[in-house]
């Protein structure tokens, strides 16, 4: 922002300059580098472990939701992880909507391209948005496997461990 900043006052034809050159950053060092690597490994490990542990179907989604949301370059991690939980619950309630609602298969794919639309627009302004979108998206995609809903329940609550 001050970059930006001393950008405007150096605007062709001004002289005077009203704002020193801020340093320059140069990104986290190797401890913090270390430091990250080890917390979302250990966190990571533990969230396999509980996801070995409660024997639920598609174990792996609680240790890679843990990967997502554990990027503390992105921001503060509590906000994170509550719009993961609050996406994830909406989508869950929409994919039952929609099971409901929708049994065809072209409609179907109709569903997950304005899904898909949604999630889109949720990457550029708001995280719970675009995990409401992505998770309508994978659950019709599942629901395209063939698979049964028993993954609902659980997925929301895998995504709370992991938020947690």
């Amino acid at each position: 922002g001050l970059r930006a900043l001393a950008e405007v006052y150096r605007a062709p034809g001004r002289s005077l300059t009203l704002l020193p050159d801020p340093p320059a950053y140069a990104g986290p060092s190797l401890a913090d580098r270390l430091r990250f690597a080890l917390l979302l490994g250990g966190c990571t490990l533990a969230a396999a472990v509980v996801a070995y542990l409660l024997h639920g179907p598609r174990g792996y989604w609680l240790p890679m939701t843990v990967a997502f949301l554990y990027k503390p370059d992105l921001g503060p991690v509590f906000g994170r992880a509550l719009n993961r939980c609050l996406g994830t619950v909406a989508g869950v309630g929409m994919v039952a909507v929609v099971a409901w609602l929708v049994t065809d298969a072209w409609a179907l794919t109709l569903v997950a391209a304005a899904f898909g639309a949604v999630m889109a627009a949720g990457v550029r302004y708001h995280y719970a948005l675009s995990t409401f979108g992505l998770t309508v998206i994978v659950f019709v995609f599942i629901d395209f496997l063939g698979d049964d809903r028993q993954l609902l329940p659980s997925r929301v609550l895998e995504t709370v461990i992991a938020a947690a």
